[in-house]
């Protein structure tokens, strides 16, 4: 098959006389198919085009790096150290593609990035002093040009090691990304903001997310080892001039436990690394490259804190190390507690902190329901709101009840937007009442028989007198109040059986309506209960349902504490769920 290349498209003659343009956005970037003339383009499999798709990549890491540099001339004034990067560049890509070429062994690789050091020493990037801490400079002189070098190496290595831990780049450009956002606050932070390295590393951020954006993976486009470099040379023509010690301690945090095994970012590629501190993070349930980002992302946080110590105060400085270690505390040593249960997911099921909820809609739940009630046996349905999850986390009965529900729904916006915030959706949120209200015509239509157990005195009997005024033709055979004791429980689960209803409506308050039904299931010998909360209350008219725009908006229970204070000591737990959801979140990005 012909394959004929035009700039930045690859055209594929076939046999049918039919014209393929593949564009990039053929490989994997959602490009709709069209119809240009005579000639049909559309999408082509990322296996079939692998080769076009290299060879894109290549382009864009040649073009990429000759913007970049291009792009630095015009914005520096042609500085006479942004040669020594572009040469220094030119040297590391030569060794690359010789290394390839010939095979040669890995200390060649060192080799060629100690003559671009050497190359960018020669054109300005250099360590010359550093501050004493009681006043004055220490020069370096002799030992200028060998630390400079070491400290390049020793910075870039530690960089393009994270390309190698994890093949899919990501590591590789998060830290990159967070290093330079780091480098740059810094830079930001001072009175005397140096324009070429400021430049510099909006530069390197600037190219590292376009790769990411456009999905160029690291290691095919071959810029990987060039931004390591890069941010070496940042953090030599940025900080060290401007800070002196502190700023040397700035990159040495960020880059200082990576640093104090530069051997095993030198012999990555030969061996797996196996170390106490990484030890210390996998054996807590991070993968190796959560492990290496949590590392960078707390030297970093760290380095910000000396920073601000020396712009700013002392307490900025004990605020942001407190924040630091309370926040890796609790990351490291309370994630699988804290997060217990942690997220899972499948096509019918959300298992979120230990407690499975349903990916139903409402017309769903209620088609079940309708199922339950007519051929279930001791079937509960359960539909928990936030408090209630985050009560089931603490309490392993509770939650081993609800893993026992033929179904659980999500009465709670909050667990909605926490299954959106983790990428694995809820259908909607499907309330008890809402269910109840699309269920009872059926019930009405089919003959169900209803029983309303719960709530105070005289709110069961109220609530059976509106709802079988509301929906004609339904059923409640009976009611009782809640406010019975253990030696009654024998009375009441005898009236019930008298009354042989087909669904018991339980309102005995979350967690002990779902004791309750666990617990008595087998005696009462119905098809289907349901833990229903406060409903009761509601269609008796004891109690008014927010407005449809507050419920709309997900502020339902903002409503009801308005209405009753007295709930706000159950929805303290909210902040405390968000924080967990945002945790995981992160550990689930990490993990």
């Amino acid at each position: 098959m012909p394959l004929v290349r035009s700039r930045g498209t690859a055209i594929t003659l076939k046999e049918d006389k039919t014209l393929h343009l593949l564009s990039p956005n053929s490989f994997g970037f959602a490009s709709p198919s069209f119809t240009v003339g005579a000639a049909s383009v559309g999408k082509r499999s990322l296996a079939t085009d692998a080769h076009v798709m290299i060879a894109w990549a290549r382009r864009c890491r040649r073009n990429l790096l000759i913007a970049l540099p291009f792009s630095l001339f015009f914005f520096v004034l042609a500085d006479v150290r942004l040669w020594g990067l572009g040469l220094g560049l030119g040297v590391l890509i030569f060794g690359r593609l010789l290394r390839q070429n010939l095979k040669l062994p890995d200390w060649v690789e060192l080799a060629f990035l100690s003559a671009a050091g050497f190359v960018a020493y020669a054109f300005g990037f250099r360590i010359q002093f550093l501050t004493k801490p009681e006043g004055g400079f220490f020069y370096l002189t002799a030992l200028s040009l060998p630390l400079t070098i070491a400290w390049i190496v020793a910075v870039a290595q530690s960089v393009n090691f994270l390309g190698r831990v994890d093949s899919t780049g990501k590591l590789l450009g998060k830290t990159v990304l967070l290093t330079g956002f780091a480098f740059l606050l810094t830079d930001l932070l001072q009175s005397q903001v140096p324009a070429f390295a400021l430049v510099l590393v909006l530069a390197i951020l600037g190219l590292t997310l376009a790769l990411m954006i456009h999905r160029i993976h690291f290691a095919i486009s071959g810029v990987g080892q060039c931004l390591s470099f890069g941010l070496a040379l940042v953090s030599i023509s940025g900080l060290l001039k401007t800070t002196a010690s502190l700023a040397l301690l700035t990159p040495l945090a960020i880059f200082g436990l990576p640093m104090v095994t530069t051997s095993l970012a030198f012999a990555a590629g030969r061996a797996p690394m196996q170390h106490g501190w990484l030890d210390f993070f996998t054996t807590r349930g991070f993968s190796v490259t959560a492990a290496l980002f949590l590392i960078y992302l707390a030297s970093s946080l760290l380095s910000l804190s000396l920073v601000l110590t020396a712009q700013l105060n002392t307490l900025a400085f004990i605020s942001c190390f407190a924040l630091l270690i309370v926040s890796g505390t609790v990351l490291v040593f309370g994630k699988d507690r804290w997060l217990a249960g942690g997220l899972e997911s499948d096509e019918k099921k959300l298992k979120l902190f230990g407690t499975s909820v349903d990916r139903v809609t409402l017309d769903e739940a209620s088609d079940k329901l309708e199922t339950l009630v007519r051929s279930g046996y001791g079937a509960m349905i359960i539909t928990p709101d936030t408090t209630a999850l985050m009560r089931a986390q603490r309490d392993a009965k509770l939650r081993k009840i609800y893993e026992s529900a033929a179904l659980v729904t999500p009465d709670g916006s909050g667990l909605v937007l926490a299954s959106k915030l983790l990428g694995m959706s809820l259908k909607e949120r499907v309330s008890g009442i809402d269910l109840l209200v699309r269920f009872f015509p059926c019930a009405a239509a089919k003959g169900y028989k209803i029983f309303l157990l719960g709530s105070a005195p005289g709110v069961a009997e109220e609530a059976a007198l509106k709802l079988e005024k509301r929906f004609k033709k339904l059923k409640i055979v009976g009611t009782h109040h809640g406010y019975f004791s253990a030696k009654e429980n024998d009375a009441v689960i005898e009236k019930i059986r008298q009354t042989q209803p087909d669904l018991i409506l339980v309102a005995l308050g979350v967690p002990r309506q779902e004791h309750w039904m666990s617990e008595n299931q087998e005696a009462l010998g119905v098809p289907a209960l349901m833990g229903v909360g406060g409903s009761l209350d509601v269609f008796a008219g004891r109690v008014k349902r927010a407005p449809e725009l507050w419920q709309k908006l997900g502020l339902e229970w903002a409503y009801r504490v308005l209405k009753q204070p007295w709930r706000l000591w159950r929805v303290r737990v909210l902040p405390i769920f968000l924080s967990k959801v945002l945790l995981l979140k992160l550990v689930k990005a990490l993990v």
